[in-house]
C-alpha cells in the first residue's frame, strides 16, 4: 500500500509538472508573441522614470547652483594659476632653445624671401647657364647653412648638468607653487573674490590666446613646419638625455617617485573623499544612471549580436531543448513504465473527463447556434441540390437533341403498342382506352368536318395569297398611275402592266353594298361599325404584339383539360389570327408567341421530368406551323 501510495504520488507530482510547464509554456508563448508591447511598455516605464530622476536632478542642482558655481570658479582659478605658473617656469627654462628657435625661423624666413628674389631672377633671365649656375652656389650655401645649424642643435656640452639643474629647480619650483596654491585656496572663503578672480584670469587668459593665436595665424604654414622640425629634434635629444640620466638615477628616482606618488595619492585621495562626501547623493544618482545606460548598451549589443547570429542560436536552442526533452521524456517514459497501470487508468479517466467537458461544450454551443446551423445545413443542402440539378439540366441541355429522339421514339413506340392492344387485343388495359378514349367518339361527321375544315384553311391560305399578290399589283398600279400623271410614263405602260395581273381587276373591289343595314356589319360606313372596326384592330394588334396574353391562355387551356375539339377550332383561331404565317411579320409575331408559351411552360414545370411527359399547346401551334 505504501509502495502504491509512493508510486500515486510520483506520479501525481509528475501530472502537476507536466501541466505547470505547459502553463509557463503557454505563457512563455504569449509574452514572446506580445513581446514588442512588454519592450514598448518597458521603454515608457523606463523613460518616465528617466524623466522623473533627471526633474529631480535638475531641482537639486537649482537650489546648489550658487554653490556649484563657487566651486567651479575655485577649480577654474586653481586650473588657471598652475597653467600660468608652469608656462611661465617653462618659458624661463627654454629662454636659451627660444633664442635659438627665434634665430632659426629669423634665417629661415631670410633664406625663404632669399630664394623668393632668386625664383624671380631666374624667371627674368635668359641665360640658362647662368641660372643653372647659381643655382648650384644657392643650393652650396644653402646646406652649408642647414649643417651648420644642425651642428650647433645637435651638440652635447654640459646638457646632463644643466639637465639635472633644470630638473630641481622646476621641482622646488613646482612645490612651492602648489603649497602657496594651497594656502591661498585654505585661507579664501569669499565666493565673489573667487568669482572675480575667475572673471580676470579668463579674460587675460582668453587676450593671451587670442594675441598668440592672431600672431601664429599670420606665419601658420612656416610656424608650423619649423615647429615640428625643432620640437621633433629636441624632442629626440631631450628623450636621450633623459634616458641617459634616468637610467643612471633609476634606484633613487624610483624611492622619489613612490615617496612623491604616496603624497599625491593619499592628498589627492583625501581630497577626493571630501568631495565625494559632500556629493555622495548626487554621485550615487549619477552612477545609477551610468550603470543603467551601460546595462542598456551592453543590452542592446548583446541582444543585436544575437540577433545576427539568431540561426545558430535557434538551431543551438533547439538542439539543447531537444537533448532535455529527450531526456525528461526518457525518464518521464521510464517512470511511467514503472506505473503503467495506474497511469493507464489515469488516463482514461483524464480523457472521460475530458471528452466529457468538450462533449458538454460542443452540445451547449451547437444549442447556442441551433438556428444559425439550421440555416446553414439548409444553404447548404440547398447549394448541393442546386448543383445537383444544375449539373443534370446541363447534361439534358448538351444531349437535349438525342433526349427528343429517344423521347419521340419511346412515345411512337408506345402509341403503337397501345393502339395495337386496343385494335387487336381482346381486354386492353385501362390507361390504353383512356389515352385514347376521344377517338371513340370520332364519327363521319366529325371526319367530314376536319375535312371541311382542312379545304377552308387552304382555301383562307389561297385567298391571303392572292390578297398580298392583288395588293402588291395596286402598289406598283398607284406608282404608275402617279407616274403616268406626272408624264414619266405613257398610258400603254399602265395596260402593258395591267395585263401582267393573273386575277380579274374587276374583283380587287368588294361588290358588298356600302350602305349595310345590319348594325353588327364592321364594313359599314356609320360611326359605331368604324369603331368597332378600330377596336378589333387594337385588340388583335395587343394579341399579336403582345404574346403574353396568348401564353397565359395556352397555360390555362391545357391545366383545365379542354376537349380536343376546342382545342383544335383555337389552334385555327389563333393560326387565322396570325394569317398562317404568310407574311414576315405574321411569322415573327407567331414564333415569338411560341417563345414566350415555351417560357410560361417551363416556368410552371417544378421537374425537368414534368416538363417532358407534358402535353402542351405550343406544340400543336409548332406542328401547324411547320405544316
Amino acid at each position: 500500500m505504501e509502495g502504491k501510495s509512493a508510486d500515486k504520488t510520483q506520479l501525481q507530482a509528475v501530472a502537476r509538472g507536466y501541466l505547470i510547464r505547459k502553463a509557463i509554456e503557454a505563457k512563455l508563448r504569449s509574452f514572446t508573441a506580445n513581446e514588442r508591447l512588454i519592450i514598448r511598455l518597458q521603454a515608457r516605464y523606463r523613460g518616465n522614470k528617466v524623466r522623473v530622476e533627471t526633474k529631480w536632478q535638475q531641482q537639486k542642482l537649482t537650489k546648489a547652483a550658487g554653490e556649484i558655481v563657487g566651486l567651479q570658479a575655485a577649480i577654474r582659478g586653481a586650473l588657471a594659476r598652475s597653467s600660468v605658473q608652469v608656462r611661465a617656469t617653462q618659458a624661463h627654462q627654454s629662454e636659451d632653445v627660444v633664442t635659438k628657435l627665434q634665430a632659426l625661423a629669423r634665417g629661415a624666413l631670410l633664406r625663404k624671401s632669399l630664394n623668393k628674389d632668386t625664383k624671380e631672377l631666374k624667371a627674368k633671365s635668359t641665360d640658362s647657364q647662368i641660372v643653372r649656375l647659381q643655382a648650384k652656389a644657392r643650393g652650396m650655401l644653402l646646406r652649408k647653412f642647414l649643417k651648420k645649424d644642425a651642428d650647433a642643435l645637435t651638440s652635447d656640452g654640459a646638457s646632463g648638468a644643466i639637465e639635472e639643474l633644470q630638473a630641481a629647480a622646476r621641482g622646488l619650483l613646482v612645490r612651492q607653487a602648489m603649497k602657496e596654491q594651497k594656502q591661498e585656496l585654505q585661507a579664501a572663503n569669499n565666493e565673489k573674490l573667487h568669482q572675480l578672480q575667475a572673471g580676470v584670469r579668463g579674460f587675460l587668459v582668453r587676450v593671451a590666446v587670442g594675441a598668440d593665436k592672431s600672431a601664429l595665424e599670420d606665419k601658420e604654414d612656416t610656424w608650423t613646419r619649423l615647429q615640428a622640425v625643432v620640437k621633433g629634434m629636441l624632442i629626440r635629444q631631450d628623450v636621450h638625455e633623459k634616458r641617459d640620466h634616468l637610467e643612471s638615477l633609476l634606484p633613487s628616482i624610483i624611492k622619489m617617485q613612490a615617496v612623491a606618488r604616496g603624497w599625491l595619492a593619499r592628498d589627492e585621495y583625501e581630497d577626493i573623499l571630501d568631495l565625494l562626501e559632500i556629493a555622495e547623493e548626487d554621485i550615487i544618482d549619477l552612477q545609477a544612471l551610468a550603470k543603467g545606460y551601460l546595462l542598456r548598451k551592453e543590452f542592446q549589443s548583446t541582444r543585436t549580436e544575437l540577433d545576427g547570429q539568431f540561426d545558430s542560436v535557434v538551431q543551438l536552442q533547439g538542439i539543447c531543448r531537444g537533448y532535455l526533452a529527450r531526456k525528461r521524456n526518457d525518464i518521464f517514459l521510464a517512470e511511467l513504465e514503472a506505473a503503467s497501470e495506474s497511469v493507464a487508468r489515469l488516463q482514461a479517466h483524464f480523457r472521460g473527463a475530458v471528452v466529457r467537458g468538450q462533449f458538454a461544450d460542443t452540445i451547449a454551443y451547437l444549442e447556442d447556434e441551433e438556428d444559425a446551423i439550421i440555416v446553414l445545413q439548409a444553404c447548404a443542402k440547398g447549394m448541393v441540390q442546386r448543383k445537383k440539378f444544375q449539373d443534370k439540366l446541363k447534361f439534358y441541355n448538351d444531349n437535349m437533341q438525342k433526349v427528343i429522339k429517344i423521347q419521340s421514339f419511346v412515345r411512337a413506340k408506345q402509341q403503337g403498342e397501345a393502339y395495337r392492344s386496343l385494335t387487336e387485343g381482346k381486354n386492353p388495359p385501362v390507361g390504353t382506352i383512356k389515352n385514347f378514349v376521344h377517338l371513340l367518339n370520332d364519327s363521319d361527321f366529325d371526319f367530314d368536318e376536319e375535312i371541311e375544315f382542312e379545304r377552308l384553311r387552304k382555301n383562307v391560305v389561297q385567298h391571303v395569297t392572292a390578297n398580298e399578290q392583288a395588293e402588291t399589283y395596286i402598289d406598283q398600279l398607284d406608282i404608275k398611275i402617279a407616274l403616268l400623271v406626272k408624264n414619266k410614263i405613257t398610258l400603254d405602260e399602265v395596260i402593258k402592266h395591267q395585263k401582267r395581273f393573273t386575277g380579274h381587276v374587276g374583283g380587287l373591289l368588294s361588290n358588298v353594298d356600302l350602305a349595310s343595314s345590319d348594325p353588327f356589319d364592321l364594313k359599314a360606313l356609320n360611326k359605331n361599325s368604324r369603331r368597332k372596326l378600330e377596336l378589333y384592330q387594337m385588340l388583335f394588334f395587343a394579341l399579336q404584339t403582345q404574346p403574353v396574353y396568348l401564353a397565359r391562355l395556352f397555360t390555362n387551356v391545357r391545366e383545365q383539360g379542354t376537349p380536343a375539339k376546342d382545342m383544335k377550332r383555337t389552334e385555327n383561331l389563333i393560326m387565322g389570327l396570325f394569317g398562317y404565317a404568310q407574311k414576315r411579320r405574321e411569322e415573327y409575331y407567331l414564333l415569338k408567341l411560341i417563345t414566350r408559351s415555351i417560357k410560361e411552360e417551363v416556368d410552371r414545370c417544378a421537374t425537368l421530368q414534368d416538363f417532358l411527359r407534358g402535353n402542351f399547346f405550343w406544340v400543336k401551334l409548332l406542328h401547324s406551323y411547320t405544316r
